[in-house]
């Protein structure tokens, strides 16, 4: 584990430093793992890391190559106070990232659902869909044996959710 961590901070330090930069194909796993003098899966899962954590890619033909914003946000000294931090993702729930979001698709779709559903904005049947209270009676009859008529929410909640035997309140 020592040397894979040292391999991985000798490639973070190098492309860090700009020894390797942006685009560079870097050795492949069987020429880096002779020039360490480890297994070949120790440098496979050295770059699975750094791939992992965006520093490099891997192309067709496992050519690797230094990612474009390869430890972008990682540039930060240690000394830094946290405002001055630049985090490299954004996780905080209301700041979603939109770029690959396929708007067009989903537009279509939204532009076709009210034809097919007319109450899809207005208020369902509390007990579930029908459809899909018909495929769990098919498939509770089928896997237990148990016979439910789809109509009644309640007997099909409790033959799903309860062991056998167990007693529930039941509306």
């Amino acid at each position: 584990m020592t040397r894979r961590r040292d391999i991985e901070r000798t490639l973070r330090a190098g492309i860090r430093s700009g020894l390797y930069p942006v685009g560079t194909r870097l050795p492949s796993t069987r020429t880096l793992a002779a020039e360490f003098g480890v297994a070949r899966g120790t440098v496979v899962s050295v770059y699975a890391q750094l791939a992992s954590e965006g520093w490099i890619r891997t192309r067709a033909r496992g050519t690797t190559i230094v990612a474009p914003n390869a430890g972008h946000a990682l540039h930060v000294p240690a000394s830094a106070t946290p405002a001055q931090r630049v985090a490299r993702f954004d996780l905080r729930p209301g700041a979603p990232d939109v770029t690959e979001f396929p708007l067009n698709a989903w537009l279509a779709s939204l532009r076709r659902a009210p034809g097919r559903r007319p109450t899809i904005f207005g208020y369902s049947d509390p007990r579930g869909s029908i459809d899909l209270r018909n495929v769990l009676a098919t498939y509770l009859a089928r896997a237990r044996g148990v016979t439910v008529d789809p109509r009644t929410s309640p007997a099909l909640t409790r033959t799903l959710l309860l062991r056998p035997g167990t007693t529930a309140w039941s509306w």
